[in-house]
């Protein structure tokens, strides 16, 4: 490996906090790297294939499943923490590795496994959502809150979002840009301001779509797309590119 690739495996393997799981070293993706670009192309595009109809699938999985509770609450039935925090998991750590398999996991056949850091970073975000599931079912009791019901079962199904993109973060090869593509009628300004500063390198890539780090938090309908390029012309990006610390410092003076 070269030492600039060792540089950016230091830099990106202190792996802290929910919104960055991306930024430790990922083993399996620097193994990668030393296939064809053209290969490593055709396995990306043979697990987006696999994955992105199963992940439509646990989308609509996870909303009915939600409803169902929401239902039962409304009718004033008790559902504990101890039931819910195992659906949690079960579709969060899905389409982490359904993201994975997008991102070109060796194989395709099955969900990829999980190492003991992406577990961690998973339970992170769990705990994380989880308290934002708490206040949801507490405004459902009291028929309270800002947004209306289906609204708020729209932006939980879509955190799932965020963490297919993560885990295919994670899985790409390190010779990857990724392009922060919106919409045609997209007004987020910290949508437009990433779709700027694109191309992004795994080491300054600052946050996911449908991560809540955007102004239209999980309702963001944002792309990231991933371009395999030569280790020159990676480099050349790499060493110009801003700090992702610079890039969340610009978003935050975004009003």
């Amino acid at each position: 490996m070269r030492n600039e690739s060792l540089h950016e495996a230091k830099n990106i393997r202190g792996h802290k906090g929910a919104r960055s799981p991306w930024r430790h070293y990922s083993v399996p993706a620097a193994v990668r790297a030393t296939v064809r670009p053209a290969a490593q192309r055709a396995i990306e595009l043979a697990g987006i294939a696999k994955a992105s109809p199963k992940f439509n699938t646990l989308k609509t999985q996870f909303q009915s499943e939600l409803e169902e509770i929401l239902s039962k609450i409304e009718g004033g039935g008790n559902v504990t923490s101890r039931f819910m925090k195992p659906i949690f998991r079960k579709y969060y750590t899905k389409a982490f590795q359904l993201g994975k398999m997008a991102g070109g996991s060796p194989s395709i056949t099955r969900l990829p496994d999980l190492s003991l850091e992406d577990k961690r970073w998973i339970e992170t975000f769990i705990r994380k959502e989880f308290d934002y599931w708490k206040r949801f079912v507490e405004d459902t009791r009291s028929n309270s809150g800002r947004m209306n019901r289906q609204q708020r079962l729209e932006m939980y199904v879509a955190t799932l979002t965020s963490m297919y993109h993560t885990g295919r973060v994670l899985e790409v090869p390190p010779q990857t840009l990724f392009y922060w593509k919106t919409q045609p009628s997209e007004h987020c300004p910290h949508c437009l301001y990433l779709a700027r500063k694109s191309p992004f390198t795994r080491g300054n890539l600052p946050t996911v779509p449908a991560s809540g780090d955007t102004q239209c938090k999980s309702n963001c309908k944002c792309k990231l797309v991933t371009k395999r390029v030569s280790m020159v012309e990676y480099w050349k990006v790499a060493r110009t590119a801003a700090s992702r610390d610079a890039i969340l410092k610009g978003m935050r003076a975004i009003k």
